[in-house]
């Protein structure tokens, strides 16, 4: 499943892109999401599968969306660059229709606005699991008040829902370990020590990784019985 950007083109050819909605708006799908047959077997019994990517201004959620997905869904210069709506692209992966929806970055200055947006964008998608985006080698403390951030917008139980995804760009993996000993264990103890690695490089796809990442939420939801994520109050 390693491939480079031909394998990744590759995929994209032969895959039948979901019909999206919702992006640079907060109007869900008509009838939910739509699209032609599922190509593959479903896996783990989890046919429908909804992501919400969260993390601080630029740390690469449009390319890492467009990893998981397999095709340019989202622009860089997207939500996670300032604008204030959330924007989301569907595409089957693997055997699971992925929904996957960008939000505006988090910052110390996040406005009421943008916590509007992200809490009604939630509470329309209802996701299935939210990754809490982040570049390898990046700030523990800066990590941290990211995931404090999202506990405020989100409320405190969205913990249980949350992954973090590592990403990176290089053509090297990073040393995953090492990372985890740098994160110290606060920031994994509060997401049920629930990580993965990305590398959101188009010339670098890899898709074993967006395999594992798929399965494994797959397998968190079957375990959940389906439940989905929801926001209670909003700002």
């Amino acid at each position: 499943l390693r491939g480079s950007a031909e394998t990744l083109k590759e995929q994209q050819e032969n895959s039948s892109p979901v019909t999206h909605a919702g992006c640079g708006t907060n109007t869900p799908p008509a009838g939910g999401l739509k699209g032609q047959a599922c190509p593959a077997a479903v896996l783990h019994g989890v046919s429908d599968i909804r992501l919400v990517l969260v993390g601080r201004p630029g740390v690469g959620k449009s390319s890492t969306g467009n990893a998981i997905l397999g095709r340019l869904a989202f622009s860089p210069g997207g939500p996670s660059s300032g604008t204030s709506s959330c924007c989301w692209q569907s595409e089957w992966v693997f055997g699971h229709q992925v929904t996957v929806a960008e939000t505006p970055g988090l910052s110390e200055t996040s406005d009421d606005a943008v916590k509007r947006d992200i809490s009604t964008c939630v509470n329309m998608l209802r996701p299935h699991a939210v990754l809490l985006v982040t570049r390898v080698g990046s700030s523990t403390v800066e990590n941290l008040a990211t995931m404090r951030q999202v506990e405020e917008f989100f409320g405190m139980d969205v913990s249980r829902y949350t992954r973090i995804l590592y990403t990176y760009a290089n053509s090297a993996a990073p040393d995953i370990e090492r990372q985890r000993r740098a994160t110290g264990p606060e920031l994994l103890f509060k997401v049920g020590y629930r990580y993965h690695v990305l590398n959101n490089n188009p010339d670098h796809w890899d898709g074993q990784q967006v395999y594992d990442l798929v399965q494994a939420v797959a397998r968190m939801v079957m375990a959940k019985g389906g439940e989905v994520y929801s926001i209670r109050s909003t700002v």
